[in-house]
């Protein structure tokens, strides 16, 4: 899930399969992310 837009200022978190409350999120500044696939947030 994207909210936002990644031109300008976006947050994108993907949940995972077996535990809802858990996911990998980014932060969308400009077309450029911060945080990647391995850096785990909780909801």
């Amino acid at each position: 899930m994207i909210i936002g837009n990644k031109n300008s200022f976006a947050v994108e978190f993907t949940q995972f399969d077996s535990d809802s409350k858990m996911g990998y999120g980014k932060v969308w500044v400009q077309n450029e992310f911060y945080g990647s696939n391995e850096s785990l947030y909780t909801k």
